[in-house]
C-alpha cells in the first residue's frame, strides 16, 4: 500500500485521478469503502465496493480481473495510483446465508431445492473455471507457517476431544507437510454471506485472489454448507449432501482433477475449522459474529470429529 495515509478522502482521490469520480464514499471496515460513481458505472449499478489492497498484489488481481465474467464475480476496475484499489460493482440477489434457511425447511426444499441445487452447480463449475484458467502447477498443502498455527491451534481441542483424536489431528498436520496439490487463484473464504443468487444465477464477491492449493476453496464452499445445516435444526442431510453433491458436479464439468485424496482435504478442513474457533476464542466484536459465537464453536468441534471419523473408514 501506499505510503500517504489512508481515508476516505485517500481513496476517493486515487479513483478520482484515475477517472472514477464519487458523489459519495464511506468507509466500512478496514481497508473497505463504499461509494457512488458519480458519472460511470460497474455492470449496472453506480453503487460500487472499493478495496484497497497492496501493489504486489498486481499482477494476480489483473489476472483476476480478465475473469471475472466467467467466474461469477461482478465487474471490477484496478486504480493504480497512491493507492491501489479494486473497485467492484455490486452483486444482484440475495446471499446464500440468507436464502439457506428459507430454502431448507423441508416444505420448502420440495418446492426450491432443485433450483438451489442447481446453483451449487454453478458455483462449482466458476470456482472451477478460476482453478483451471489460472492453475500453475503444484505446490505445498499448506505453508510451513500455516502447518505451524494449524498445530498450536490444536491445543483448542483438549478440553473437548479425547487425548487420541487430538493427537491425531496433530498426526494429520505433521504428515501432511510434504503433500503437494494443484496451486491456482484461489476465491478464498467461500462462506454463504460471500455468495449470492437471484433468477439470473449466482454471483460472488470478496475474492482474495491468493494463489494457492485449490483445496482451499473447496474446504471453504463445504464447510459453509456444512456450518449453515447445522445451525438449522430442521435442515436434512440429504439436502446438504446433494448441495455437495452438485458442487463436485460443477466442479467437473470444467475438466480440472476434481479427485482429491480425502486426507488432503480432511487437512484443510480442520486448518480451517481450527481458525474459526481460533476466531472465536478471540472475542469478535461484530454483531453476526457474537451471535453465531453461541452456535457454531460445538457444531466446528463436531466437524473436526466428523472428519477424522471419517478418515479412520477409508
Amino acid at each position: 500500500m501506499s505510503s500517504k495515509s489512508l481515508s476516505a478522502e485517500s481513496v476517493a482521490q486515487a479513483c478520482a485521478v484515475a477517472g472514477f469520480r464519487l458523489d459519495e464514499i464511506t468507509q466500512v471496515r478496514k481497508r473497505v469503502f463504499r461509494g457512488i460513481l458519480a458519472e460511470h458505472r460497474l455492470g449496472d449499478s453506480r453503487n460500487i465496493y472499493i478495496k484497497v489492497h497492496d501493489k504486489q498484489t498486481k499482477s494476480r488481481l489483473e489476472e483476476f480481473a480478465r475473469l471475472t465474467a466467467e467466474v461469477g464475480h461482478p465487474p471490477i476496475q484496478l486504480v493504480d495510483g497512491d493507492h491501489f484499489c479494486l473497485l467492484m460493482g455490486t452483486a444482484p440477489g440475495r446471499p446464500l446465508s440468507r436464502l439457506l434457511p428459507i430454502v431448507l425447511l423441508p416444505g420448502v426444499w420440495r418446492l426450491y431445492g432443485d433450483r438451489m441445487i442447481e446453483a451449487y452447480f454453478d458455483i462449482g463449475t466458476q470456482i472451477g473455471t478460476l482453478h483451471t484458467k489460472t492453475q500453475s502447477g503444484t505446490g505445498p498443502l499448506l505453508s510451513d507457517e500455516q502447518l505451524t498455527t494449524a498445530l498450536e491451534r490444536t491445543e483448542l481441542l483438549t478440553d473437548h476431544l479425547n487425548p487420541e483424536l487430538v493427537e491425531r489431528t496433530q498426526r494429520l498436520f505433521s504428515e501432511a507437510r510434504d503433500q503437494q496439490t494443484i496451486h491456482a487463484l484461489t476465491y478464498g473464504d467461500r462462506s454463504p454471506h460471500n455468495i449470492y443468487w437471484n433468477s439470473d444465477g449466482v454471483t460472488h464477491i470478496d475474492a482474495t485472489c491468493k494463489r494457492r492449493s485449490i483445496v482451499a476453496d473447496h474446504v471453504s464452499v463445504l464447510l459453509g454448507v456444512h456450518l449453515m445445516a447445522e445451525r438449522l435444526p430442521y435442515a436434512r442431510t440429504d439436502a446438504r449432501k446433494r448441495l455437495e453433491k452438485a458442487y463436485w458436479d460443477g466442479y467437473a464439468e470444467t475438466g480440472i482433477e476434481s479427485s482429491v485424496a480425502p486426507e488432503l482435504c480432511a487437512v484443510r478442513y480442520i486448518k480451517r475449522s481450527l481458525a474459526l474457533l481460533s476466531y472465536y476464542d478471540s472475542e469478535p466484536r461484530s454483531l453476526n459474529t457474537r451471535l453465531t459465537r453461541r452456535i457454531d464453536p460445538p457444531i466446528v468441534i463436531c466437524e473436526i470429529q466428523r472428519v477424522i471419523s471419517e478418515l479412520n473408514h477409508v
